[in-house]
């Protein structure tokens, strides 16, 4: 009985490790943030992981900032992640990266330069409060391989 008590304990305390890799665009007149920001993720079965604030650190242009993050959900295979944010600092990224130790994951390129920021002013910084960054669609063999 104390057996299965501590698997049970030490099953429900298991993390995940993801990581996020996000590129600082390199135009040193926009890419500058001290701005806190959030991530979450989600799974082709619609489980979402919110792991809250990821940055703890200004971010300069072209800096190439690695975080490391945990969760006690696995979600397998990531569809899509979102970046958000509660600052009016604005914070331009030029590629995003997420993985877990259960996928490779995918990148992201902010090829239209869009600003994430609370000031979401035509004539501020014309900025968006969150962005959806989705994987390449699934083949037919991947989607009935994962059951959906």
């Amino acid at each position: 009985m104390k057996l299965l008590l501590f698997i049970a304990l030490v099953a429900a305390t298991e993390a995940f490790n993801y990581t996020l890799v996000v590129q600082t665009h390199p135009d040193a007149e926009h890419a500058r943030s001290k701005g806190k920001f959030y991530l979450s993720a989600i799974n082709y079965h619609g489980d979402l992981v919110d792991f809250g604030r990821f940055t703890d650190s200004p971010r300069e242009a072209g800096d190439t900032t690695i975080y490391n993050l945990s969760s006690e959900v696995d979600l397998g295979r990531i569809g899509c992640f979102t970046i958000r944010t509660k600052s009016k600092d604005k914070w331009l990224f030029g590629k995003a990266c997420i993985s877990s130790e259960t996928d490779a994951g995918f990148c992201y390129e902010n090829g239209d330069d869009m600003f994430i920021s609370r000031d979401t002013a035509v004539d501020g910084d014309n900025g968006v409060l969150a962005m959806l960054m989705c994987a390449p669609p699934l083949t037919k063999a991947e989607v009935k391989e994962m059951g959906l």
